[in-house]
């Protein structure tokens, strides 16, 4: 039986990657990394990424069921290791907001996503 996994993590790295390299923004991302215990988080330092960027505002729903105003997706050819609801992204233009979702394809062998997907906005209504 062909390793189709292993075939999709080989063409996301070795074509859709570079294929869509010139179309990426570098985006900084803070990774969470616990609470401070005072309330607040603690963060590892600020990584540059490059992530497919769609600033195209709209509503949507959560898997959770509810209702977000999205101010950008970003899509990263190059999967994130585990995104934490409560990292930050900065885009090139200093614009931040928090995540309303994040998510991917995920890879059956390794449990991580082919492809990360990370949407930026406010919720605006509970289920």
């Amino acid at each position: 039986m062909p390793d189709f996994a292993g075939l999709v993590r080989g063409l996301l790295k070795t074509v859709a990657d570079p294929m869509t390299d010139s179309f990426q923004d570098t985006v900084s991302w803070a990774h969470c990394t616990g609470d401070d215990g005072q309330g607040g988080n603690t963060f590892a330092a600020t990584v540059n990424v490059k992530a497919l960027v769609n600033r195209k505002k709209r509503s949507a729903y959560t898997q959770s069921g509810e209702l977000a105003e999205i101010i950008a997706t970003l899509t990263f050819v190059s999967p994130l290791t585990a995104v934490d609801g409560r990292d930050i992204f900065t885009l090139a233009d200093g614009t931040t907001a928090p995540i309303v979702e994040a998510g991917g394809f995920t890879d059956p062998t390794t449990h991580q996503a082919f492809v990360t997907k990370v949407m930026l906005g406010v919720t605006v209504r509970g289920q």
